[in-house]
Parts: C-alpha cells; sequence; structure tokens
C-alpha cells in the first residue's frame, strides 16, 4: 500500500554565532515529492535502538542500541527482516546514540556516535570507526578517537558524516535551537569547533545523502529534509534554508533513527509504543526541484 505524504513547508534558520530568525525574502521555495513505498518489519525484540545505517551490502541495514546495553551492532535484512550478523565491537557503551557511514575510494566504513550526555557529565565524547570488511562473523576491533567540547558539556544524539570533506559533524538535542560542531575525521584527538547554530529542536539522528545534496533529520516531532547549495559548507549551505519535506511522527510511534539509502531513499526505524518489534518505513522521493543544488 502507497501512502500519500503532503509537501509542507518549515522554516528553519542557521547562522553563525547566535541562533537569531532572520527570513530571507529572496529565497525560492523548493519542492520535493516524498512517498512512504513500503513498511518492513524487523524480526527483532531490541528495545532501545537509536541508530540505523546502510550497509555496503544492498537491501541490509545495520542498528545499534543505547546505553546500558553491551556494545553490539547488528545486520538485518530489510526484504525478510532476518538478523544476519550479531557483532561485538571491542570497547565501551557509554551512550551510543548515531549510526553513520562513509564511502572513500570503495572503501565503506561504519561510524558509532557515542556521544549521549543528558546529564551533562561528559565533557568529551567518543566515535568508533570501522570498514565494514574487516568484520569478522562476531567481532570487530574498532578505531576509537575521542573529542571534547570547546566549553562545556552538550547531549548529542544526532552525527553526521561528510566523507567528501572528511569531517564529522555533530548536532546538539536541545528545547533549544541545536548548535552544530565539527572536526575532521583524521584527528585521533581533538577539540571540536563549534560553526553555528540551526533552528531545528531536539534532533536525534541525521544523515546526509551520498550525493551530498540533501540532509535528513530526525527529531522528536518529526522527519524533515534540507537541501544543500553545491560548493558551500554544509554550516553555511543551511542558511535560511527551508525544508523541501516534513513528515509528521505520530504520537503512537517511538522514533528510532533515520539514514540515506541513496540519493532519494530514506529509512525511518520505529515501533508503535504498545509493540517491541521495529518497523523499517521506506520514502521515496519521486521527484526533486532542480534548484535544490543551486
Amino acid at each position: 500500500m502507497y501512502y500519500r505524504i503532503n509537501k509542507i513547508l518549515l522554516f528553519f534558520i542557521l547562522i553563525q554565532g547566535g541562533c537569531k530568525s532572520i527570513e530571507n525574502k529572496n529565497e525560492t521555495p523548493l519542492f520535493s515529492d516524498y512517498t512512504i513505498r513500503q513498511e518492513k518489519p524487523l524480526l527483532s525484540d531490541l528495545e532501545q535502538i537509536t541508530g540505523i545505517v546502510k550497509s555496503g551490502n544492498k537491501g541490509k541495514v545495520w542498528i545499534h542500541e543505547n546505553t546500558q546495553n553491551d556494545p553490539y551492532i547488528y545486520l538485518y535484512d530489510i526484504p525478510t527482516g532476518k538478523q544476519i550478523k550479531k557483532v561485538f565491537v571491542r570497547g565501551t557503551s557509554f551512550s551510543w546514540e548515531d549510526l553513520r557511514s562513509s564511502n572513500k575510494d570503495g572503501v565503506y566504513s561504519i561510524h558509532i556516535a557515542d556521544t549521549g550526555n543528558a546529564n551533562k557529565s561528559r565533557n568529551t565524547l567518543q566515535v568508533y570507526t570501522f570498514d565494514e570488511d574487516l568484520v569478522e562473523d562476531d567481532f570487530v576491533a574498532p578505531y576509537i578517537k575521542n573529542y571534547s567540547f570547546p566549553d562545556e558539556p552538550k547531549d548529542i544524539r544526532a552525527m553526521l558524516v561528510n566523507s567528501k570533506s572528511e569531517e564529522y559533524y555533530f548536532f546538539t538535542y536541545s528545547m533549544k535551537n541545536a548548535e552544530i560542531f565539527k572536526i575532521s575525521m583524521h584527528q585521533q584527538e581533538g577539540v571540536l569547533k563549534k560553526v553555528g547554530c540551526f533552528g531545528l529542536k531536539n534532533i536525534k539522528s541525521a544523515d546526509l545523502s551520498e550525493d551530498n545534496s540533501s540532509i535528513v533529520f530526525l527529531t522528536d516531532l518529526g522527519v524533515y529534509v534540507y537541501p544543500l547549495s553545491r560548493g558551500k559548507l554544509i554550516e553555511e549551505s543551511l542558511k535560511n534554508k527551508k525544508t523541501v519535506f516534513e513528515y509528521p511522527i505520530n504520537n503512537t510511534l517511538e522514533t528510532k533513527g533515520v539514514c540515506y539509502t541513496n540519493k532519494k531513499e530514506i529509512y525511518l526505524i520505529s515501533n508503535d509504543k504498545q509493540a517491541t518489534t521495529p518497523i523499517v518505513s521506506i520514502f521515496e522521493n519521486g521527484k526533486m526541484n532542480t534548484e535544490l543544488n543551486n
């Protein structure tokens, strides 16, 4: 069954430094046309899922759980919903929040954001990264990166990987406008750089499309897609941008994570609050305004 999603425009602003709202009257409205193509249940009893990302193997996804769970990632086959692998990630799990991937010269890598900090007690965060083809049957040894904040601790639940610039981006989870931090993926240790603020609250997951044309955000209230401008930094491109797609979340659902599988397809993992079986909703974009990358 196909479910048609209304196109709703929502206006959010990002500026360097403070998080004030400035409307750009000259910006042309942009539209996209997403449809939920199908919904696939996963044969899983995992209750604390916080991350989902596509695998380099077509039709498969990696997922993980949050804090107080053992440090495992799980590989699932979307067509059948079956678990294929349960992989122990050597390290610790303070608060795993987001799961991302990168592709550099044909090498497909997985990145785990151990960044949750609800009580603001951590001044550092970790990113666990490994090449997918190094995963053995049930074990992988990740490369662990340690980063600190330039000022007070933050609660980070959303991370995206920019394969082109080879940078990590982090978005704060807050009832106020989100702060944006970034750092080079090549740094094993370092201080995050604050690069701006973004007028979206309670961001819990984010992903960059494979062609760098758009970003999808998941918040407590819904899914939001923003276009990016060709040749600009992400933080600059998000200035004065309007959403091209918004999917409000039904209050009977508990959303877990979001990811792109290609430039036109988005996976949203969630479950009904009265059930434990996760559902992967597959959004497909039938058309995109040609001005999105201008």
